[in-house]
């Protein structure tokens, strides 16, 4: 638990090419070869498993695979994803920041006061709730299976370098899992979020997008092919397990830049606003 900080498969070829004054009997040879190597090769086997970390594990020729699947959930995604999108979206809420708005989620972190009126603490995106800072726009989080407005709202801290910030609210909200390593290069990713579609004017709320990490840099920021549209910033990047990743701060797409999509490592929070 974290405190808040107090100051804020291949087959042989069907022909083998043969180099400029090699003879044909040498095509021959090397062609016997080759097949030789395959039909030993039919009798052999080498399974390679991928552990949790992503790293490769090769099993010894001919020992037994009983029990072991060569599917790796981090890297293919869910068994069930149903159940995950499920699991993740309770932890998600929606929030309005004057004529603005974004997503945030539930984490387990403790509150300021444990013995005062909030429930619950949300992270969130600093440029979301920015205008709201010092009470100068009204600010409103809603969650729950009914998105529930809260009666008590107020914001635990705040840091604009890193897009960061904590929400306390009076709902009880369940938080979200975490995940215990830095994410991977290939990993499966989700996010959750409620962008704002111009087209229909409608905010399509827990909208779902699904990608890989492509990158990781400096264990800060997380890469990720899942789409993030306006709405989504401060909602949560998960991995395959629904474990929190990184929070969705923002996207830029563009024929001279290329298509990119952020979301800050989990781990900043305890750079700047929690003491982790």
């Amino acid at each position: 638990m974290t405190d808040i900080d107090a100051p804020a498969a291949g087959g042989t070829p069907d022909s083998i090419p043969t180099n400029p004054g090699q003879s044909p009997l040498t095509a021959i040879a090397l062609g016997v070869a080759v097949l030789a190597l395959a039909v030993a090769g039919a009798g052999m086997w080498i399974a390679v498993v991928r552990d949790g970390d992503g790293t490769d594990t090769t099993a010894a020729p001919g020992t037994a695979t009983a029990g072991v699947s060569s599917r790796n959930e981090l890297f293919d995604g869910p068994a069930d994803l149903p159940a995950v999108i499920d699991e993740v979206r309770a932890s998600v809420v929606a929030i309005e920041c004057g004529d603005g708005g974004g997503t945030g989620f539930a984490m387990n972190i403790t509150l300021r006061d444990p013995s005062g009126p909030f429930k619950t603490v949300i992270v969130t995106n600093h440029h979301v709730i920015d205008e709201c800072i010092d009470g100068a726009q009204p600010l409103s989080v809603f969650g729950g299976p009914e998105f529930e407005e809260a009666g008590l709202v107020e914001i635990a801290g705040s840091d604009e370098t890193n897009d960061l910030a904590l929400i306390e609210v009076d709902l009880e909200i369940p938080s979200i899992k975490e995940a215990e390593t830095f994410a991977v290069r290939g990993w499966w990713t989700m996010t959750i979020g409620h962008p704002y579609d111009d087209l229909y004017e409608e905010v399509l709320y827990d909208y779902v997008t699904i990608g890989h990490i492509g990158y990781v840099l400096d264990e800060s920021v997380n890469y990720t092919s899942a789409i993030i549209n306006p709405g989504n910033s401060g909602g949560p990047l998960v991995n395959a397990r629904g474990e929190l990743i990184g929070i969705t701060s923002m996207s830029q797409a563009s024929t001279e830049a290329g298509v990119w999509n952020y979301a800050i490592d989990s781990d900043v929070l305890c750079e700047s606003l929690l003491d982790c």
